[in-house]
């Protein structure tokens, strides 16, 4: 899973300098749907999240500087 991470943000400019999980217990199903959202993420955060919250901070003009 770390490896899978770490390749997966190195691809953003991201690097992973540490990752620990300790003393958690998953289920196999939740893993499972976990690594397939992973695999169906595009790299992209959401612009805005729900009715009348508040949205992200535009992170897409920082990028394109």
């Amino acid at each position: 899973m770390r490896a899978n991470l770490a390749e997966r943000l190195l691809a953003h400019n991201m690097a992973v300098d540490a990752f620990s999980i300790v003393g958690f217990s998953f289920s196999k199903i939740f893993m499972e749907a976990n690594l397939k959202a992973i695999d169906k993420w595009n790299g992209i955060l959401p612009q805005v999240t729900g009715g009348g919250a508040v949205p992200f901070i535009g992170v897409g003009e920082i990028r394109k500087r």
